[in-house]
């Protein structure tokens, strides 16, 4: 890409070897307060002039709390977040778990698999003490009026096309969107360089004019 942009990449934590107990997913928790962390530490320690917050699936929903949640009461030259990119973002954690519950758990009713789906997520829900923080679906209006780009894969089997959808309807203007056909979970850019490219130069061009 033209801009020779930094790029600061971080473990999570419970991830790589950053502290923790390698649970993994935060269920939404750390992953925006992380993210907001990082971008704080890069716009006002490293001295970053402009600051995209990107992610993928629960990286993406991150990016979109730490915008849409943490980083939302902030006036506008106070924001350590200047624009977003989401590639496959889930649109709530029980619509998450709900779908994964019917497109991978066959053989029971629909009525059952959705008793399931409420019992998975209280359990991850308390377990993560994530109970009051928003979903993206909840927050990503107040993620205008910086440039936001959602992404997504036509096939994706983990995060349904739908989510990524629907959060873009949910959007206000400034946004754009990539939907990939043939694209499975986190398949973006292997299936669309060019698509890829043509995006983020767009979305990085619109955040250097604000």
């Amino acid at each position: 890409m033209k801009y020779g942009a930094s790029v600061l990449l971080f473990d999570k934590q419970e991830h790589g070897i950053s502290d923790g107990n390698k649970r993994g997913i935060g269920w939404f928790s750390y992953e925006g307060s992380d993210m907001i962390s990082a971008c704080k530490h890069a716009k006002w320690e490293l001295n970053f002039h402009k600051i995209v917050a990107m992610g993928t699936s629960f990286g993406a929903a991150g990016a979109l709390t730490a915008a849409g949640h943490f980083d939302a009461s902030s006036s506008d030259n106070n924001r350590a977040i200047d624009g977003v990119i989401a590639e496959n973002p889930p649109y709530g954690r029980f619509r998450f778990v709900r779908d994964c519950m019917h497109m991978h758990v066959k053989g029971l009713p629909a009525i059952i698999r959705d008793v399931l789906a409420i019992f998975v997520y209280v359990a991850l829900t308390l377990r993560r003490g994530s109970l009051i923080l928003p979903d993206p679906s909840e927050t990503i209006q107040n993620i205008a009026p910086r440039p936001l780009l959602i992404t997504h894969g036509m096939k994706d089997t983990i995060v349904p096309f739908e989510h990524g959808i629907e959060l873009y309807e949910q959007a206000l203007d400034p946004k754009d969107c990539l939907w990939v056909p043939d694209a499975l979970h986190t398949q973006i850019f292997d299936h669309d360089p060019d698509g890829w490219e043509q995006k983020v130069c767009a979305l990085l061009d619109s955040v250097i004019e604000q």
